[in-house]
């Protein structure tokens, strides 16, 4: 699968990645904002959005820390 990512998803998704690889843990989306200098918690979650439905990621309901890479 090739998915076109704007430079945005594009940064999120690399952020959650490389996140991962230091911590051995998922971001939280303030995590996400503040690592990304987002204004606020919605621009982060409106791009993980966009990526689980492109399948890059899933996320778990109910779990702060429940962003996962495919």
């Amino acid at each position: 699968m090739h998915f076109k990512l704007s430079p945005a998803q594009t940064k999120v998704y690399e952020f959650i990645q490389a996140f991962m690889k230091v911590h051995k843990f998922a971001p939280t989306y303030n995590e996400i904002c503040e690592g990304l200098e987002f204004k606020s918690r919605a621009s982060a979650f409106k791009h993980v959005k966009k990526l689980r439905a492109m399948g890059l990621v899933s996320v778990r309901e109910g779990s702060a820390r429940g962003i996962r890479v495919r």
